[in-house]
């Protein structure tokens, strides 16, 4: 099974925020979404998730 057929992923650290949603976003983003779409998707997923707008910074800034 692949990432873009459909079937569920589970990424997780100790608590499921901040670094979880840092490596999430960036998946999201070298799979073709833009940073503020895979912000967008993994807070749709997880209420706060990103802890500090540095997180938010480094998927932004992130290059696949």
């Amino acid at each position: 099974m692949t990432l873009g057929s459909g079937g569920n992923v589970l990424i997780h650290c100790l608590e499921g925020n901040g670094r979880t949603g840092v490596f999430t976003a960036c998946l999201l983003k070298a799979l073709g979404l833009s940073g503020e779409a895979a912000i967008a998707q993994v807070r749709r997923a997880r209420q706060g998730v990103f802890q500090t707008s540095l997180q938010e910074d480094y998927v932004l800034s992130f290059r696949p």
